[in-house]
């Protein structure tokens, strides 16, 4: 409803009916109502009797808001709108603008409304003044008069002049972008009322209602002139909030809506909603995504049928399915838009779609609520599934699978077992057969007696959703009730009604353990559902990294997952990550070979379809590094005098870039503390130490080439299994890794199972794992080395010790556990500085004063010839070197000693 108001008592139409007094005392006594048009369309209205009688309503039946006219014509009142219904020349629909009540003179009262036109004569279609809905209507009320270029130059010129200013606001606060668009609008108006040629200018000086569509035109022409950065601006400040929404939409979206307390029957309710819904990111400004959400919610309306009015509480659920069914990525940055971009507060919407706007805030509050949260394994809230058994109609049959897909539910193997383990098992079924594949007219019959066994369990029943009990265990994350059901003969790529296998579900739910499980078991990797999605593409869509670097980090089988397949829209993995704004995701594809030039059926490519920075500041960095990568390739051919690589070479290459990129996978597990994938890639079981492995596959001699040894080196070639003494070009191993990560429980794991070497340096600066803990301070890290009899004094390249580093550093926990293993105090690294010169250089008055109480001399000289006190600057670290005194010796005294050059230990 427009926000309006007029002095009735100026307007023509209502001194004429004021002019009446027995009009008024009717109207008084019957309890009429006065319809009154607004004053600048009663000035062209002729005042003659059919006008008034036209617009005096008596009530006829107001429960349902019908009146009929004094004229004998009938009115229907609904909400705020006046509809003409028999005896009008045509039909109407009037907006009524506001609502009076007036007194007579003797104090009675009457109620008077302003209507927006009249109920018959004067303009009857929308020349007078149109109802906006789209930028091109806006346009079209703005521009379409030949004297309006000239403030169409000057706006957009002010335009042009502010875009190119934007950019230098986009690490500002997004107050700071609302009020200068803000400015620019009322600039923009003011532009249009001092031109005085302009008829739309005279217009909006004499009807408040034009005024408004004149200032929600220009609003709109503006906001859609500036929406690509705008918008931009605004899903970059919004980007961690749209990703956890998304998240949580995309994998309450994929369950049954009974799992997360939605009637199922909603459903048949979204559809039409659906549709409109996922217009609202075509259109480009607030008026538009207001219409669309407006359309929306009367899809619903009508979708529930006229029979039954919607109540809010009916409303909610029904919102909350289309919201987690609709494929918006950027929901908070679209209401932030929406209700912040909007500066003419004359929208035609002011009411109604604030109650839109509200009803979708109140949707997304309550699935970011506990009161919508499943839980994936048993619950009692759950339906029980409805089972389709074949080849039986037993009604004990039903009751049976009932049973088991219940227990798989819960996750009870042993029930499971005892189930499946039945009067006719399979497993005794297949001992009598020829083999388990066997179609003889004896193993036939066999499984047929099988099929129609009323008492026996099968892996092989399905519920209403084509589900067998192994997709069960899977969505559910039963890691053990998966291997069960594999051993029982379960099949492993068996799909449901959309075409899902239990590893689909598995990626959809993010078991990253069951992923594993089913892909070592032989599950096909890119088996394709009915809307031709991967696994990868599941968790694209749902946000699932670490699921995705099971399937990207490893290969099954001899088979890998393809990460370039596209669904049948022809996205890849990519382009979902990007849309949904999984940065990480998007990272992680790209390192490992997605394509960023593929395009999908709308012909985008992934950057196209992010409005994230930080998304498309990944894909443009890779684009310019395979660019680069082709260029040098390129030039290195054209220079060579080589026609061509002998194939030893080239497979050596092949060789290198997989072993080198298992290191990065091996490194990049160890930053993400993940145990279970830092086991996998070294090839060890939870229970089967590196060591064991070696010992058993010990060669007869290094050069045997006998069938058992044959076989141990073509198994170990094919898995490329990395050990602990593999490094990268760098010379740093996983143990280098975990001590600069300070993860002390993979340092242990590496040392006590895998038997990594302690000592080892880097190629170049001589470092060892325990320089590299005590240069970040990893207490534990430290510790654990040097149980396991790290050299406490070995230098790098430069002659530094692990406390020279901790001196330089300031690290005095970590110098306090050195100190306490008896490190030298005084060795001198190739600068011939102490820990205590260190120290003093770099001001750490507190781990000077520790020094000093373990011994360190504050008289020794390096080669400049500086003694530490001469180093120090810093006035507390200079008091303590000037009182110092020579300490009592306790323990080891030759830590104590000036030592110039030491070999390692």
């Amino acid at each position: 409803m427009v926000r309006y108001d007029e002095d009735l008592f100026d307007n023509p139409f209502y001194k004429a009916i004021a002019g009446k007094p027995e009009l008024l005392i009717k109207a008084v006594a019957q309890d009429w109502i006065i319809c009154v048009p607004r004053k600048v369309v009663a000035q062209k209205l002729t005042a003659d009797a059919i006008h008034f009688e036209n617009h005096v309503l008596c009530p006829m039946n107001t429960s349902s808001g019908i009146y009929k006219t004094m004229s004998n014509k009938v009115v229907k009142i609904v909400h705020d709108v006046v509809r003409t219904e028999k005896g009008f020349k045509e039909d109407r629909k009037v907006q009524i603008l506001f609502e009076e009540t007036h007194y007579d003179s003797s104090e009675k009262s009457y109620k008077v409304l302003c209507l927006e036109k009249a109920l018959e004569g004067g303009t009857s279609n929308e020349e007078l003044c149109p109802t906006l809905q789209s930028c091109d209507e806006c346009n079209q009320f703005l521009w379409n008069d030949p004297n309006s270029r000239k403030c169409k130059g000057l706006i957009d010129a002010l335009l042009d002049k502010f875009t190119t200013e934007l950019d230098s606001k986009h690490d500002k606060p997004l107050r700071v972008l609302v009020d200068s668009i803000s400015t620019i609008f009322t600039k923009s108006v003011q532009i249009i009322m001092k031109d005085t040629l302009l008829p739309l200018r005279k217009l909006a000086n004499e009807d408040l209602i034009i005024m408004a569509n004149l200032k929600l035109a220009l609003e709109t022409y503006i906001l859609d002139f500036l929406f690509d950065k705008i918008f931009k601006f605004i899903c970059c400040s919004t980007e961690i909030e749209d990703v956890n929404f998304n998240k949580l939409t995309r994998n309450l979206g994929s369950l049954p809506l009974n799992e997360i307390g939605l009637s199922p029957s909603i459903l048949a309710m979204t559809g039409e909603a659906l549709l409109q819904i996922n217009l609202i990111n075509k259109c480009r400004t607030p008026l538009e995504k207001m219409y669309c959400l407006h359309k929306t919610l009367q899809a619903i309306t009508t979708a529930a049928g006229s029979n039954r009015a919607l109540t809010t509480d009916d409303l909610l659920p029904i919102l909350v399915a289309v919201m987690l069914k609709a494929e918006i990525p950027n929901w908070i940055a679209t209401i932030i838009y929406i209700k912040n971009f909007h500066f003419s507060n004359a929208m035609a919407v002011a009411d109604e779609f604030a109650f839109c706007v509200t009803s979708i805030e109140a949707a997304m509050e309550h699935i970011q609520g506990e009161s919508i949260r499943t839980n994936p394994t048993c619950s009692n809230n759950l339906e029980p599934p409805k089972l389709t058994r074949l080849n039986s109609d037993s009604k004990r049959a039903f009751a049976t699978d009932e049973a088991l897909f219940e227990t798989v539910q819960c996750g009870d193997t042993s029930k499971v077992k005892t189930l499946l383990e039945g009067p006719t098992s399979w497993n005794i079924l297949v001992d009598k057969m020829c083999h388990p594949l066997c179609q003889c007219p004896k193993c036939e019959e066999l499984q047929k007696s099988y099929d129609s066994d009323p008492l026996a369990a099968t892996v092989h029943s399905r519920d209403d959703r084509g589900n067998t009990v192994l997709h069960v265990a899977s969505e559910n994350g039963h890691e053990d009730m998966v291997d069960l059901l594999l051993s029982f003969g379960a099949e492993i790529d068996c799909t449901n009604n959309s075409g899902c296998t239990p590893l689909h579900l598995a990626c959809k739910r993010d078991f990253p353990k069951i992923v594993r499980l089913l892909c070592e078991k032989g599950a096909s990797m890119n088996a394709v559902d009915n809307d031709d999605f991967t696994a990868l593409h599941f968790c694209a869509e749902n946000g699932h990294e670490e699921t995705a670097k099971v399937l990207l980090f490893n290969e099954f089988n001899g088979k890998r997952a393809s990460i370039n397949t596209s669904d049948i829209n022809g996205n890849t993995p990519l382009h979902i990550a990007a849309k949904w704004g999984y940065a990480n995701l998007v990272e992680l594809f790209v390192e490992n070979g997605a394509s960023i030039e593929a395009r999908n059926n709308n012909m985008e490519t992934a950057l196209d379809c992010s409005n994230l920075s930080k998304i498309s500041q990944i894909i443009s960095l890779a684009r310019f590094a395979r660019k680069s990568s082709k260029d040098d390739v390129y030039r290195s051919l054209a220079s060579s005098n080589v026609a061509s690589a002998m194939p030893s070479v080239s497979s050596k290459q092949d060789s290198d870039d997989r072993r080198a990129k298992q290191i990065k996978q091996l490194f990049m597990a160890i930053a993400d503390d993940d145990i279970e994938m830092v086991r996998f890639i070294f090839g060890w079981s939870s229970n089967t130490p590196q060591k064991e492995v070696v010992d058993k596959k010990k060669a007869c001699h290094p050069l045997c080439q006998c069938s058992e040894c044959s076989q141990n080196n073509k198994s170990s070639s094919d898995r490329s299994v990395l050990t602990t003494t593999s490094t990268d070009v760098k010379g740093y191993t996983s143990l280098h890794m975990a001590a600069i990560y300070g993860k002390s429980e993979i340092a242990a794991i590496l040392l006590r199972e895998g038997g990594a070497n302690c000592n080892v340096k880097t190629k170049v600066e001589l470092l060892t794992p325990l320089h590299l803990a005590c240069q970040w301070n990893h207490v534990n890290a430290i510790s654990i080395l040097l149980e396991h009899q790290a050299r406490i004094n070995a230098k790098n390249v430069q002659g530094n010790t692990p406390l020279h580093l901790c001196s330089a550093n300031g690290h005095i926990d970590a110098s306090l556990i050195l100190l306490s293993h008896d490190a030298y105090v005084n060795v001198k690294n190739y600068q011939g500085d102490t820990p205590l010169h260190l120290a003093s250089r770099w001001n750490h008055a507190a781990l000077a004063n520790l020094l000093l109480d373990y011994g360190a001399s504050p008289t020794i000289k390096n080669n400049m010839q500086l003694t530490p006190l001469q180093c120090a600057k810093d006035n507390e670290v200079l008091q303590s070197l000037t009182k110092a005194k020579p300490k009592e010796v306790n323990g080891n005294v030759d830590r104590l000693k000036i030592i110039d050059s030491t070999p390692d230990g």
